[in-house]
C-alpha cells in the first residue's frame, strides 16, 4: 500500500473524455444530449461548490466523477482509473465548517484559526486508509490500494462495490422475504467483523448506512473513520443513536462485543422493517413463527444489545453459532413487513429517542418562553405602578 505523496499543493487538471461522468460508461455517437446506459444529462456537471469539478483528474490518474456520498469529513467520488481502465472509487478529506474549495484550482482552503483541527482530522483520515489497505484482502472489505496528498488535502483510492446501502435495499423490499435469507445476513456481517476483529481492529460504527449490498446480493462493510484498536482503556466518545453500545457513549474500554451491539439492532431491522426504539431490549412477536424458534431469536437480541458487556458475546463467532442452530429449523418461514413504505422509511431515518430529545427541547424552549413572557409582565407592573405612584 502506498504511503501519502504527491505535493499538497499541486492541484487537478481536466481531460476530454469519451465516458460518462455519472456512471463512467463509454459514450456512443448517439449519446447527444443524455446518456443512454444512465440517462444522465450530457455533460455531466456539479452545482456543488465544495466538491471537486466532474472530470478533474487527481494524481495524473483518477478521473473524477459524480459524487458516491458526502458527509461532515469528506466526499466520496464515483472515479475512472484511467491507468488500469477501470472504474474505481476515490474517497477526499473535506473538513467542513473548516475549509472551502476554491473551485478554479480545486485547492481546498482552511479557514483561520481552525488548521490545527483540520491537520487532526486529516491524519485520522489517512490512518483510516492505512488501516483499511491492511484489510483488503478479507471478503466483504473495499481494497484501498493508494493514498496520496493534494489540492491541499488527502485522498485514499478503493475499490468501487455496486450496490445500495443495507438501509435503502430494505426500505424497497415489497415482499415478504425469508426468514434464513435476514439471518444469513445478519451471519454474513458477523464473519467479516470476525475478521476484522482478528486483526485487532474495532469497526465501532456498524450501521445499516455503512453496509453496502452488492447487485450479487453480497455485503460490504465501509466507512472506518472511527475504528480504533481493540483493548484500549479509553477511547473517544462515540454516539449514533441505537446502534451505539453504552460503553461507546462512555468513551470507556471496548472490544468486539462493541461492534456485536449494532449487529444485534441490525438483526431486530432486518426482521422488523424498522429500528428498536431506546432501550427497547426484546423482538416483537413474529407472525407465523413457533414460539420456540420466537425465544431463540429474541434470546440472542438480548444478548446481543444486552447493556452489560460481560453479558455479551464476546466474540462474533459465538452470536454466529447461535443463529445456524435457529437456520437450521427456520426454513421455509417468512417475514411480513406489511408496515407502510413511509412509516418504514422514517422509523429506519429516526430512531424513537431522537424524537423525544427533540421534543424535550423544544418543550423547554416553549417553558422558558412563558418564563420570560411573565417576567416581562411582573417588571412591566412594577414600572407602571411606580409611575403612577
Amino acid at each position: 500500500m502506498n504511503q501519502p505523496t504527491g505535493s499538497a499543493r499541486a492541484v487537478s487538471r481536466q481531460v476530454p473524455t469519451g465516458r460518462c461522468l455519472a456512471c463512467m460508461k463509454t459514450l456512443t455517437p448517439a449519446d447527444i444530449r443524455e446518456c443512454s446506459a444512465c440517462h444522465s444529462p450530457l455533460p455531466y456537471v456539479s452545482k456543488d461548490s465544495t466538491l471537486l469539478e466532474p472530470g478533474a483528474v487527481l494524481k495524473g490518474r483518477y478521473q473524477i466523477g459524480r459524487p458516491l456520498g458526502s458527509g461532515g469529513f469528506g466526499n466520496t467520488y464515483l472515479t475512472f482509473d484511467l491507468a488500469s481502465h477501470s472504474v474505481c472509487a476515490v474517497k477526499e478529506y473535506f473538513l467542513r465548517g473548516a475549509a472551502v474549495r476554491d473551485r478554479k484550482s480545486s485547492l481546498v482552503l482552511v479557514e483561520q484559526g481552525r488548521e490545527h483541527a483540520f491537520k487532526r482530522f486529516r491524519d485520522s483520515f489517512i490512518k483510516e486508509a492505512q488501516q483499511l489497505s491492511q484489510l483488503g484482502a478479507i471478503p466483504g472489505m473495499v481494497r484501498v490500494f493508494d493514498v496520496f496528498q493534494q489540492n491541499n488535502t488527502a485522498y485514499f483510492a478503493m475499490s468501487y462495490v455496486q450496490g445500495q446501502t443495507l438501509r435503502n435495499w430494505l426500505l424497497e423490499q415489497k415482499a415478504p422475504q425469508a426468514l434464513n435469507d435476514a439471518l444469513a445476513m445478519v451471519n454474513e456481517l458477523l464473519d467479516i467483523l470476525g475478521r476484522v476483529h482478528a486483526r485487532g481492529i474495532l469497526h465501532r460504527d456498524i450501521s445499516m448506512d455503512n453496509i453496502i449490498r452488492g447487485s450479487n446480493g453480497e455485503l460490504t462493510l465501509i466507512d472506518f473513520g472511527a475504528a480504533r484498536q481493540a483493548g484500549k482503556p479509553e477511547m473517544t466518545v462515540y454516539h449514533k443513536g441505537v446502534y451505539t453500545a453504552p460503553e461507546q457513549k462512555l468513551g470507556v474500554t471496548q472490544g468486539p462485543y462493541t461492534d456485536i451491539y449494532a449487529v444485534g439492532v441490525i438483526m431486530f431491522a432486518l426482521l422488523h422493517g424498522r429500528l428498536p426504539h431506546e432501550d427497547q431490549n426484546r423482538l416483537e412477536p413474529l407472525p407465523g413463527l413457533p414460539q420456540d424458534i420466537q425465544a431463540q431469536l429474541d434470546r440472542i437480541f438480548r444478548k446481543a444489545t444486552h447493556p452489560r458487556t460481560s453479558a455479551r458475546y464476546q466474540q462474533t463467532a459465538q452470536m454466529r453459532a447461535e443463529l445456524q442452530q435457529v437456520a437450521l429449523r427456520a426454513d421455509g418461514y417468512r417475514l411480513s413487513l406489511s408496515r407502510p413504505r413511509r412509516d418504514l422509511r422514517g422509523m429506519l431515518r429516526t430512531p424513537k429517542g431522537s424524537r423525544e430529545i427533540r421534543l424535550k427541547i423544544l418543550l423547554a424552549v416553549f417553558l422558558i418562553f412563558l418564563l420570560l413572557l411573565l417576567l416581562a409582565i411582573v417588571l412591566g407592573d412594577a414600572g407602571f405602578y411606580s409611575v403612577t405612584d
